[in-house]
């Protein structure tokens, strides 16, 4: 009887999630299925699939937000499952706005995105006036989820540990394919079973019932979370009081600690607002105000903080995102100080509309971070005369710049290609010869370009008894290498100063392959231990001492490739990292990594 009930109520619960919540439970069982499918398949792109999954968690949030607040406004649920159906296609047409293959920027904005739908579904299904009414649903809400995760996290273990040990008694098979099992299950407990389980204890929006701060929230204010904010405010003014008696400027970082203060603090208030409207806590309405008053002058070093970093170079996302914290925490210390109705809703009102107007706009994050970089990387250019009327030119004789100077350059160039950013400085590279797949976010774009227009950088001087050069190239990653033509691929690591100088090798059905260093130069290429083909790289650190000079050097994709071939195979050797003696009379090899490609003729 008492497991009849237990079932009768689990499905009964399920029955009643669905029903509340019917278009939110679909895009779980969207995103679940999709994140089953996808995990795992790394050797494969799908797309479409990938946009559909960040669309379904986008998603989740905003449909629970379109039905609270539909619950309170509509009575009958049709217009309830309309609101939702409405929000179902403004998510389909989010789909369509995302790039293909997704971008940085894309999952900036969808995790944005997801954490304002979440913020807005706490606080804007209320009726104004109740502020105890707030507390009610929030605290039970978060009370929920935080039941919701254990309860998932105790089931995936548990699933976890059968699975295991049903593999280990009875069938023992790949240990590769139980943890993708594993991680398959783990989607769904955290899919399905987590989130349903939140909706199912998600109280109704238009409940009227009393609110009174648990006692342990008391205590933990009382005790530990009051206790921090203060800790923090004392060492952060003790370093603003640093900062005035040394008359330097505040470290970039500050900013950083600035907010993670606020984020306590502001925290603290949120969770105590409604005890600390009690008379009877006047204490920390007085704490709350001493906080908020702390604020200003820390919000100042916050933007000077950001403001030198800014200055000296440029405007990046994480750098927009810690300004705007700041003027969001300097709205909060204002409206919380001089407003007669101090509304629980500003802070978290206020925090979606700044991350909404991050994300959106056209003074969103990611447009105001790329002019920054791309304009403050063609000053760079042009001051160092890489760039002439508007392109950069192959100079006669090597641009030498200082390590910091050089840093600075491919740092942002590798910003630029890496978000996306290739179409804005194409139009300066007509006179060299740069591919567009050297324009890649996961290539070695910035030191290609650089080595095109032939600027190169002062070494700092080399360690007592350093006396070594290091060539290097950075291969794309999607895809590294053409391998139509080749059977075998060996991706190995050879040090002549190492025991181990056989490195990782490759066994496939037709045999197995490994790679050794003979003699000083010479690598060998074998087949269950006969050698099939060999390459003196001594014509090769020739031709690289000749083209970049010694000491540390970063070389073109050509120069890190080398072809050879014998009556019986053909081979690939592309060059990751090769270490030579800077003496010219000296080829010994000290440490070389590199990818090779074999197959017969």
């Amino acid at each position: 009887m008492f497991i009849k009930n237990v079932v009768f109520n689990f499905f009964r619960a399920i029955a009643i999630t669905i029903k509340r919540f019917p278009v939110a439970t679909l895009i779980t069982g969207i995103g679940t299925a999709l994140a089953w499918f996808l995990i795992g398949r790394y050797s494969v792109d799908y797309p479409r699939l990938t946009k559909t999954l960040i669309v379904a968690v986008v998603a989740f949030p905003w449909e629970v937000c379109a039905t609270l607040i539909l619950e309170r406004a509509f009575e009958k649920w049709h217009y309830r499952l309309a609101g939702q159906a409405g929000v179902f296609i403004i998510a389909i047409l989010f789909y369509f706005a995302l790039s293909s293959p997704l971008t940085a920027a894309d999952n900036a904005r969808a995790f944005i995105m997801t954490l304002v739908g979440f913020v807005t579904a706490f606080f804007a299904s209320f009726d104004r006036t109740n502020v105890l009414e707030h507390w009610q649903f929030v605290g039970t809400s978060i009370s929920r989820f935080i039941t919701a995760a254990l309860f998932t996290i105790g089931l995936g273990l548990g699933v976890s540990a059968g699975v295991l040990a049903v593999n280990y008694l009875f069938f023992d098979t790949s240990y590769l394919n139980v943890w993708l099992l594993i991680r398959q299950l783990w989607i769904i407990a955290i899919g399905i079973f987590g989130s349903w389980f939140w909706l199912a204890g998600l109280p109704q929006a238009k409940g009227k019932s009393e609110y009174e701060l648990p006692i342990i929230v008391s205590l933990f204010l009382r005790y530990i979370w009051i206790p921090l904010v203060i800790a923090f405010f004392v060492i952060l003014y003790a370093y603003l009081v640093k900062v005035l008696l040394l008359w330097q400027w505040p470290k970039g970082g500050v900013a950083q600690w600035i907010l993670a203060f606020a984020g306590v603090g502001m925290v603290a208030f949120l969770v105590a607002y409604t005890l600390s409207r009690d008379a009877a806590h006047g204490w920390l309405q007085k704490i709350f105000v001493g906080f908020f008053v702390s604020l200003l002058p820390l919000v100042i070093v916050l933007f000077v903080a950001i403001g030198v970093r800014m200055n000296a170079y440029g405007v990046t996302e994480p750098r927009y995102l810690v300004t705007m914290g700041g003027v969001w925490l300097l709205a909060n210390a204002l409206y919380y100080l001089f407003s007669k109705s101090k509304t629980l809703r500003f802070a978290p009102y206020s925090l979606s509309l700044v991350l909404l107007l991050a994300i959106a706009g056209p003074w969103n994050m990611f447009t105001v971070s790329m002019n920054s970089q791309v304009s403050s990387l063609q000053k760079l250019l042009v001051q160092n005369h890489i760039m002439q009327n508007g392109q950069i030119v192959r100079a006669a004789s090597p641009i030498v710049l200082s390590s910091s100077e050089y840093d600075t350059i491919q740092s942002k160039f590798e910003y630029i290609i890496g978000h996306d950013g290739a179409a804005k400085i194409k139009p300066w590279l007509p006179g060299l010869a740069i591919s567009n797949a050297d324009l890649t976010p996961y290539g070695s774009s910035n030191i290609v370009i650089l080595n095109a227009a032939n600027v190169q950088y002062n070494e700092p001087a080399p360690l007592a008894g350093d006396a070594l050069s290091d060539y290097s190239f950075a291969p794309e990653m999607e895809p590294a290498f053409d391998t139509s033509g080749y059977d075998f691929i060996i991706m190995n690591v050879i040090a002549s100063s190492n025991p181990r100088t056989a490195g990782i090798g490759a066994t496939l059905p037709s045999g197995s392959f490994t790679t050794v260093l003979s003699g000083a130069t010479i690598v060998e290429i074998k087949k269950d231990g006969i050698v099939i083909g060999s390459l003196d790289l001594k014509p090769t650190i020739e031709q690289l001492r000749a083209h970049y000079g010694t000491g540390i050097r970063f070389i073109n994709r050509s120069d890190a490739t080398v072809t050879f071939e014998n009556d019986q195979y053909r081979f690939k050797l592309i060059i990751n990292d090769l270490r030579v003696p800077s003496s010219t009379t000296d080829y010994s090899i000290d440490n070389f990594t590199f990818t090779l490609l074999g197959g017969k003729k």
